[in-house]
């Protein structure tokens, strides 16, 4: 059976059609429509066998969690943010590595963070505002109805997580994508969303803290309103935000593991063809024949990812001749991992998308971060 997320033919088609704001296709619960996930965004709508949902509001939630929440709000000085030059810091794998840089295009993040009850954040705080509550947070009796609804919409997984979601009106989430299928459930209030298909808008880098978002604010796609009772279908990769449409919202993001997953920690198990005792220079150069040796497009993507710097050529304190670089044993190794990628029918976007990640990934492990910044944006 075929992997594709989406055929190419059709992903054509849809990029065109989302460029007019299509809506999301709805069709009503059945048990067997979810044996095998669809390959684009679904509204399930509910049918006379549709799983119950819990009873939940504001109120009983409010009641129910008594102990303190993480509750995320806007800040008092959002507006005078937005749209001006935001930091932009991240580090590698060395928590003592890192670079900051300024991004004009990015969208901000006017957020405050504080912790105290739900009743207390619903009579103090002034929205919007939102909390997330993992499994472990949710009381006894909350989790046991969540697993009934999970267990009854995705039966079969071999294994699923989930997150409860509380915010208020006008709330909106960056626009991400998600590794996993998922399953959105709305169980009080309503939510609007955007999606487009994978690697449609400028991404942060993979090793930026917010990775997996986008650089702005994604304003054109699908879009769908999903109301009290309605599951909405997210697939693997796919970018969404999310606003919250109604006074109140709770919903439950259930979310089961994906091949995109599995490739991406495939893909780390591959022999790379650099060697300890080479410098930064030899290794940059050596890595960006690798990568392009295996996919160009991923290696532009990257590219895209770190715009907001400016790379500095320096030779890396080498010794090392590139003529002596065994350059077949590089190309054998790309063409290893070309090879994995095709056999798995991905379709391209996704397939280009995690190549850029393990791209990244691979030029963190082996350099420092000013280094990583230089082999994605100097031409030395």
């Amino acid at each position: 059976m075929s992997r594709f997320l989406l055929p190419p033919v059709l992903y054509v088609a849809f990029v065109s059609a989302a460029a007019t704001s299509s809506t999301v296709p709805s069709v009503l619960y059945s048990p067997s429509l979810l044996t095998f996930p669809p390959t684009t965004p679904l509204l399930i709508k509910p049918s006379p066998t549709s799983p119950d949902f819990p009873h939940w509001t504001s109120n009983s939630l409010a009641d129910d969690l008594p102990h303190g929440l993480e509750i995320e709000h806007k800040s008092n000085h959002a507006e005078s943010t937005h749209g001006s030059s935001q930091p932009f810091t991240f580090s590698a794998f060395d928590p003592q590595s890192t670079l900051t840089g300024q991004c004009s295009s990015c969208h901000p993040i006017p957020h405050d963070r504080q912790t105290l009850p739900l009743k207390e954040a619903i009579t103090a705080i002034a929205p919007p505002f939102f909390a997330k509550l993992s499994p472990k947070s949710l009381p006894t009796l909350l989790a046991e109805q969540v697993t009934v609804l999970a267990d009854a919409v995705i039966a079969g997984a071999d294994s699923y997580d989930y997150d409860v979601w509380i915010g208020t009106e006008n709330w909106r989430t960056h626009t991400h994508y998600d590794f996993q299928h998922n399953y959105y459930h709305q169980i009080h209030g309503r939510k609007h969303f955007i999606l487009s298909p994978p690697a449609t808008a400028a991404m942060y880098p993979h090793l930026h803290p917010r990775y997996r978002q986008t650089k702005a604010v994604g304003r054109e796609g699908l879009e769908v309103t999903v109301e009290e009772g309605e599951i909405l279908y997210i697939p693997p990769m796919w970018l969404h935000t999310a606003t919250t449409a109604s006074e109140f919202s709770i919903s439950i993001a259930v979310c089961k593991e994906a091949v995109a997953e599995d490739i991406a920690l495939t893909l780390e198990e591959f022999a790379i063809p650099v060697e300890s005792e080479w410098g930064a220079g030899t290794t940059r150069a050596v890595l960006r024949r690798y990568f392009e040796g295996i996919d160009g497009g991923a290696v532009e993507e990257v590219e895209g990812r770190y715009d907001e710097f400016e790379g500095v050529c320096d030779s890396g304190g080498d010794s090392v001749e590139l003529s002596e670089i065994d350059w077949e044993n590089v190309a054998n190794k790309a063409a290893a991992i070309k090879a994995y990628i095709e056999a798995q029918e991905i379709e391209p976007p996704v397939a280009r998308l995690l190549l850029a990640n393990y791209f990244e990934n691979v030029a963190a492990f082996v350099l420092p971060i000013d280094q990583v910044v230089q082999l994605f944006t100097a031409e030395c």
